[in-house]
């Protein structure tokens, strides 16, 4: 196809329609007998439009765009959750997020099923190796199923109480799987994942390309992650003895203000929804089924690609068959409930028309306007396609969906604990018991940017007045968040003001009183406060539901020690959270404690470690 021509169809496609230009590439062929390998990259936060080929002009990625004119480019997959852990447990199970139970990035452990993609290829004789780079995919969270080596380390922070997820840079990630690649076996066939992470905040410096988009430094960082890119195809282009295949897709987009959201998670629209994926070298056979395509079809496409056996249950398609009568694509977020208490957000998309609920009800023509511009959801010549989506979302969201949905915690060392708290993610929970009211999703999209600028503001100045104003107004719009509420205790206690962090608190505990983080809150505020019998009632509560929970013994601790005079109560509490937290910074207090009364029962255990007031 002439280029020209090429560029100028880009243009007219909508939808989602896939786009091939140019000659594919020649199909590498294993040795006789060995299966292929594969190379699995997954861009995290990345964008539909931030790709060279997908012609929007945003950036170069002239490493991916080669991928794309060899192989199969399709410009806006649909993810099933805008979120990484939901997503990567979609991609790797064929499943939507209803059913494996992984609802957002902090409080669900992808449990014991259906067959992941690392354990199918490693029962297909391909050694497995992954290479992630960004905290809400540590093995935490089961994705290391299937993989014989896991590789979650170096990520890190700006500063401690930073409110953004850990990460590492993109150059570490591909070094780590060049290096594992040289350690390899001459024609061992292999599946490598590899995760970058760059196009998530904050964003790095990139000195050589930040002067190319001054005004876009998503642009950059996608620039930099091409380049990443581009170093691994040149490697396995020098391994002669396999024969590699590559997939490249993102796990969701970014809201760059669209809508007025700024970053992920909360949207289902455009922005956050559709992603670049990329398969190459172009397979023998053709992919037949029509679009649109999603995250959930990359099992059984690969499955069938690679010769491997049918999944069982899976609710994406092979690429390769024929189209499933009535196919459908589902998308949810539960961001809403957990951080606003209000609704979920929900989307069914099926061939042109997507339908957007969260209480209230949106419909777009997805062909005609593909960024979902115009409702029809109050059009009469469209009753009947809304009740048809409707319907379909009744089946797979039943009832009080999601807090009747099984959770799975991991199991996190106290170290993640407290990172994860800062980031107001420990306790994130649904609410339960009562039913979730709509809220507009425009005011949910806006309120959330404004809460991420606000906890940024507050990490760079460490001035809290913006924040703690903000949290004023959005307890008072929110009233049935115990998220929100929890959270303007803590900011309230760290403003001086005790009586207002215990009343705000207790509200969050009366809304959720299941959250351990709430009531340990509540006991540490209360023994402040002088009330150690109340304090000792709720933090039991909070230990019979998180008896791992660090915080809770040192309140005990502290307690007993102080409150109490119970050395012996106060020394077993003590050191339960030394073992939970031996790099607690309240450590030296605690172990001068303890060296001053032995507890002759645990002569031992531990290490020593004095009171210590509630933080």
């Amino acid at each position: 196809m002439n280029p020209r021509r090429c560029r100028a169809l880009t243009a007219l496609l909508a939808g989602g329609l896939s786009l091939f230009c140019g000659a594919a590439g020649p199909t590498p062929t294993a040795p006789s007998g060995t299966p292929p390998s594969l190379l699995l990259i997954t861009i995290d936060t990345w964008r539909w439009d931030y790709l060279g080929a997908s012609g929007s002009g945003k950036v170069r990625t002239p490493a991916l765009d080669r991928l794309a004119r060899e192989g199969v480019y399709e410009r806006e997959a649909v993810t099933p959750c805008p979120l990484t852990t939901p997503a990567h447990a979609s991609l790797f199970t064929g499943l939507n997020v209803n059913r494996h139970g992984v609802l957002d990035c902090t409080s669900y452990r992808l449990g014991e099923g259906p067959e992941t993609l690392a354990e199918a290829l490693r029962a297909g004789g391909l050694k497995t190796a992954a290479f992630v780079a960004g905290d809400t995919l540590r093995r935490r969270y089961g994705l290391d199923r299937g993989f014989d080596r896991y590789d979650d380390s170096g990520l890190g922070t700006r500063s401690r109480g930073d409110w953004l997820s850990a990460g590492r840079d993109g150059a570490a990630v591909t070094e780590a799987a060049l290096a594992h690649l040289r350690a390899q076996g001459a024609s061992e066939p292999l599946f490598i994942w590899t995760h970058y992470f760059d196009l998530h905040l904050p964003y790095r410096p990139r000195p050589g390309l930040d002067p190319l988009y001054p005004r876009d430094p998503y642009a950059a960082q996608a620039a930099y992650v091409d380049g990443q890119v581009g170093r691994l195809r040149t490697a396995i282009e020098a391994d002669t003895g396999r024969s590699w295949r590559i997939v490249v897709v993102g796990d969701h987009g970014e809201g760059l203000g669209d809508r007025g959201e700024d970053t992920h998670g909360m949207g289902l629209y455009r922005s956050t929804l559709h992603v670049p994926l990329i398969i190459w070298p172009k397979p023998p056979k053709p992919l037949l089924h029509p679009r649109p395509w999603g995250l959930v079809d990359l099992l059984p496409t690969l499955r069938a690609w690679f010769g491997l056996p049918p999944g069982r249950g899976e609710d994406g398609a092979s690429l390769f068959g024929p189209e499933r009568k009535d196919r459908w694509l589902a998308a949810v977020t539960i961001e809403p409930a957990v951080m606003f208490g209000v609704a979920p957000l929900k989307g069914i998309r099926q061939g042109r028309y997507y339908c957007l609920m969260n209480g209230s009800t949106e419909l777009y023509d997805l062909v005609s306007d593909p960024d979902m511009r115009s409702d029809l959801g109050r059009a009469s010549a469209h009753r009947k396609n809304l009740r048809s989506l409707r319907s379909i979302a009744d089946r797979v969201w039943p009832g009080d969906w999601p807090s009747g949905a099984g959770q799975t915690p991991p199991s996190l060392p106290e170290e993640d604990k407290r990172a994860l708290q800062s980031l107001g993610y420990i306790a994130g929970r649904v609410p339960s018991g009562r039913p979730l009211v709509h809220a507009p999703i425009g005011k949910i999209l806006r309120d959330r940017s404004l809460w991420d600028r606000a906890r940024e503001e507050f990490f760079v100045t460490r001035k809290g007045d913006g924040l703690l104003a903000l949290l004023a107004r959005l307890v008072s719009d929110y009233p049935a968040s115990p998220f929100l509420l929890r959270e303007y205790g803590v900011r309230l206690a760290q403003a001086g003001d005790l009586q207002g962090a215990i009343r705000r608190t207790e509200e969050s505990v009366r809304l959720d009183p299941q959250d351990a983080s709430s009531l340990t809150n509540l006991g540490g505020l209360y023994l402040q406060d002088g009330r150690d019998g109340p304090a000792e009632t709720i933090l039991k509560k909070a230990l019979a539901l998180d008896p791992a929970g660090a915080t809770v013994h040192k309140n005990l601790g502290i307690l007993y020690a102080e409150y109490r005079k119970d050395p012996a109560l106060a020394s077993r509490h003590y050191r339960e959270h030394l073992r939970l937290a031996p790099d607690s910074p309240d450590a030296p207090a605690i172990a001068a404690y303890l060296a001053d009364h032995p507890d002759p029962q645990s002569e031992g255990m531990g290490q020593p470690a004095g009171p210590v007031r509630p933080r």
